[in-house]
Parts: C-alpha cells; structure tokens; sequence
C-alpha cells in the first residue's frame, strides 16, 4: 500500500488564477488613481508592474513547499519526499509518537528517533495523514 499526501501542481495554479484576480483589481486601482491625479510617468507604470507580480508570486511561493515536498506511507515506513523521488527522511510507523501543529503552516510528526516537518500542507490533507498514521500506528487519535 502506498499513500502519498501533499499538494500537487493544480493548487499553484489555483494561488496564481486567484493572485492574478487579485492583483487586476488592485491594478485597476492603483492605475486609475494615478491617471485622475495626471502624474503617471514611465517609472510609476514601471512600479506598478513590478507591484502586480508581487502577489500572485508570494502566493505561488507559499504554497510550493507543499508541492515539492511530501509525505508518503509506505511498506510500513513513514517517508518524507522532495519532488516525489529523492527520500529526506524514513521512519517505521511503529515508531510514530504523535503530530502537532508548529507554528502557523507547518505539522510536525514525531518519531521515537527524530521528526519531520511537514510545511504549507493543505489542512484536509494534514488530517488525513494524521488520522492515518494514528489508525496505521494502533494509536488512538482525536481531532480535538
């Protein structure tokens, strides 16, 4: 059995579709006001350009530790990935502790013999990893 959790690619596209609405709007704005205040000059059309990338890419870039890094299940490990291929870390589910939450996007899983840091994974997928490895592991979990 093998189980894999994380984001995949169509949650950066859905932060850029979402980022780019965003910053239309915000463009809309900024460039109307500047054209009923008549001083809008080629460095200000520079700088809103350059403000109108800003949001899509901090959104995008939020959400990429989730895409390159995941956590998969497997043969009875618990195996920490990056791009899906290249193993990070491995811990037997027999010596899963417990999870919780560090800091404001990051799960961490501890292990008996080390943890792993699991960042900007989509909560859904964090309850379902974690409710996982409790059931997989005989430990019993509550979401409270």
């Amino acid at each position: 059995m093998k189980i894999e959790y994380g984001a995949n690619i169509s949650i950066l596209i859905k932060f850029l579709f979402v980022g780019l609405i965003v910053d239309l709007f915000l463009s809309i704005i900024i460039g109307v006001s500047f054209l009923i205040s008549g001083s809008m000059n080629g460095t200000q059309v520079e700088d809103l350009v350059y403000i109108s990338l800003f949001f899509p890419g901090i959104l995008v870039l939020s959400a990429l530790p989730s895409v390159i890094f995941k956590v998969r299940i497997e043969e009875g490990k618990v195996i920490h990935l990056f791009l899906s291929k290249f193993i990070v870390s491995s811990y037997p589910i027999s010596e899963f502790l417990t999870a919780k939450q560090g800091g404001v996007v990051a799960l961490i899983l501890y292990f008996k013999t080390g943890k792993i840091s699991v960042f900007a994974i989509p909560i859904e997928e964090a309850k379902r990893l974690v409710s996982d490895l409790f059931t997989l592991s005989g430990k019993v979990w509550s979401e409270n």
